[in-house]
């Protein structure tokens, strides 16, 4: 998708600032071992990424990431102490897409599995202002499940947490259209709720498509 590491930084950084957000790259490599790339503030939310770009690759079951010796444990720390106000997360751009991994483990060797990604077609043609804002709250943010039983009591809580209060809807209405982008490969446990999390946001970029390719064609 991006020749290098520099261009997908100014590409996500005009991104992040007509979405409003303040964002700070970080140039010099002397402020520390260990510190990413970029640093986002808004929404009532301080976000650190780290970016990687590697075009050698394409999007797969499992990627293997090369963080410099000090980072995971810096990213991880921080991600650790900073529960839902000031997260972690790394933007890694690859020949056909962007892999989304929020740093709340050690990754050994570096390898993430099943990691959450975005598609080059989706990324550069759906992913705008507010998309780009609501996926960087999604992987930095842990919602509570606990006392969600079904699917759609998670999808419920999840528009909830990140669509009110400029997204009205109706449950039954978007339970009925949103599940019919989604694919349920696994039963709701509390350790694939991030997974469920992306899931849920393709699903209503495709529903939204939808709409607009329906008012279109009135």
């Amino acid at each position: 998708m991006y020749s290098d590491e520099a261009m997908f930084s100014r590409s996500l950084s005009t991104k992040l600032k007509d979405a409003g957000l303040n964002v700070v790259r970080i140039e010099s490599h002397s402020t520390g071992n260990g510190i990413p790339d970029m640093f986002v503030q808004g929404y009532a939310k301080d976000l650190w990424l780290e970016l990687k770009c590697n075009n050698k690759i394409k999007l797969a079951e499992k990627v293997t990431v090369s963080w410099r010796p000090g980072q995971q444990a810096w990213h991880n720390e921080y991600f650790l102490s900073h529960a839902c106000h000031k997260q972690v997360v790394t933007l890694m751009s690859v020949s056909d897409g962007v892999y989304i991994i929020p740093m709340e483990c050690i990754y050994a060797g570096g390898n993430v599995y099943k990691p959450f990604h975005i598609e080059s077609s989706i990324w550069n043609k759906k992913i705008h202002g507010t998309e780009l804002v609501r996926l960087m709250l999604i992987a930095s943010h842990n919602v509570s499940y606990r006392s969600c039983k079904t699917y759609r009591d998670m999808l419920i809580r999840f528009f909830d947490e990140y669509y009110r209060p400029d997204f009205d809807y109706d449950p039954e209405v978007i339970w009925s259209t949103v599940t019919e982008f989604l694919k349920l490969d696994a039963q709701f446990t509390n350790s694939n709720t991030k997974q469920f999390e992306f899931k849920l946001f393709e699903a209503v970029l495709g529903w939204e498509e939808q709409q607009v390719d329906n008012m279109n064609n009135k």
